[in-house]
């Protein structure tokens, strides 16, 4: 499974290059739809992608810079691994990005559009 994850502390979690790893565990109650923060934890980003996509490339780098700033954490999954229900209501608007598990952006991510979602999240 496609799977990476920044933390809080600014890390990046892998390279850039590596981010199509392998042997990622899902959490119980990660689907992308579902996933919530809460105030203690902060905001919580998930972007629903799959490899080879270069418009998943671009929004992850907005992420990891936006959830850097912000002392967010992310998490990308590889929607090639998710059951057919979820491919099919995702697939033709990969990356998907959810924010507190409320679908943000799809297609191309906004950094003042982002930005703006962390701080009503807040």
């Amino acid at each position: 499974m496609w799977l990476r994850r920044g933390g809080r502390d600014g890390q990046r979690g892998e390279d850039a290059g590596q981010q199509y790893g392998e042997g990622a565990v899902r959490k119980r109650g990660e689907d992308a739809g579902r996933e919530q923060g809460s105030a203690a934890d902060g905001p919580r980003i998930t972007m629903l992608g799959k490899p080879g996509c270069h418009l998943c490339d671009e929004a992850l780098q907005v992420i990891a810079r936006v959830a850097a700033e912000y002392g967010a954490e992310y998490t990308v999954r590889d929607l090639t691994m998710a059951d057919d229900e979820e491919k099919l209501e995702y697939w033709e608007k990969i990356p998907v990005v959810f924010v507190d598990g409320e679908e943000h952006a799809h297609w191309r991510v906004s950094e003042p559009r982002l930005r703006a979602a962390l701080d009503a999240s807040r």
